[in-house]
């Protein structure tokens, strides 16, 4: 399980070393910047403001600048390869005569986006490629919607993760909106070894690859998976769902959904990832090794939520 990994043997082998992503040279004094061009060999970059309420210009500094400075520090004194996360989110629709979105596909412009995250990961990625087009060895890794170990032990906190927010409070007001969006949903444990397998493979390098579940669900499966642990599960229109999560909040009860209140509209699209995307890198990538994807099933859903059913 990728929780409670902490082991003493890793304390010798850990250098944190605290900085800003908005900031030129991470913060850093140069001396310190130099340092570290000096040292490391490799860059896993993960870094981001996650927040789907900000525009762009608020979030340019850290996303986009951020990962400007992460190229900088790849190619300064010594070309150190650059594995780079990104989102799914940075594509909006399919491209003509495809009926997926392939991994050799790059993002078109942020204008066609509509929340200043995705814009960020965009422009961000668009500074990968340009990167690697210059010869620094760069390979990028897109996630889509991550299932991960988020609930506390009262099944009340949570990371900022729509759709785990979305399931915790359908459990917690016992209606699901009917939707007919289909469902992608990657074990976070499936993702970190993909992307340590991968990015250890020769054959990985300036390669993009789309780190997902190949296991495509419907919401009607997965309503059908959640209603096993949660029998008195009702599903409603999305109409009425977000009436009474509405009324749940104006009664001033507590939603997991708040930060994302602003993406739910009755008249708008339903804010799930409704695009097919190939894995054929990443599946070809894992070929004869132990990295599989489960199915999403309720079992599987009991493991990495284990409170959240008793939470009524």
């Amino acid at each position: 399980k990728a929780v409670r990994l902490w082991q003493s043997a890793f304390q010798d082998r850990i250098v944190p070393v605290c900085g800003d992503l908005s900031k030129p040279q991470f913060g850093l004094t140069a001396a310190d910047f130099e340092r570290l061009a000096a040292q490391i060999d490799v860059i896993y970059h993960n870094g981001a403001w996650v927040n789907f309420i900000y525009n762009y210009a608020s979030l340019k500094s850290t996303n986009v600048l951020g990962t400007q400075e992460v190229l900088r520090l790849a190619g300064y004194l010594k070309l150190k390869p650059v594995h780079y996360v990104s989102t799914l989110s940075i594509f909006s629709e399919l491209p003509e005569n495809q009926t997926a979105i392939l991994e050799t596909d790059l993002p078109g412009t942020m204008l066609n986006l509509i929340n200043g995250y995705d814009q960020t990961k965009c422009v961000a990625e668009h500074l990968i490629n340009t990167a690697k087009s210059r010869g620094l060895p760069v390979s990028i890794y897109r996630l889509g919607t991550v299932l991960s170990y988020d609930f506390d032990d009262n099944a009340t906190s949570l990371s900022p993760n729509f759709f785990q927010s979305l399931i915790q409070d359908c459990i917690r007001l016992q209606r699901v909106p009917d939707l007919e969006q289909i469902v992608n949903l990657t074990p976070i444990d499936y993702i970190g070894k993909t992307i340590a397998y991968l990015s250890m493979q020769p054959s990985g390098v300036n390669k993009n690859f789309h780190v997902i579940n190949p296991h495509y669900l419907t919401w009607d499966t997965l309503f059908t998976e959640l209603a096993k642990l949660s029998p008195t599960l009702q599903k409603v229109s999305y109409a009425e769902w977000l009436n009474q999560l509405n009324q749940h909040t104006a009664g001033g009860n507590a939603i997991a959904l708040n930060p994302f209140l602003s993406l739910l509209d009755v008249s708008a699209d339903f804010p799930l990832e409704n695009l097919y995307f190939d894995c054929h890198n990443t599946q070809q990538g894992l070929t004869d090794t132990s990295v599989h994807a489960p199915v999403i099933d309720a079992d599987l859903l009991k493991e990495y939520w284990p409170n959240l059913f008793k939470v009524v």
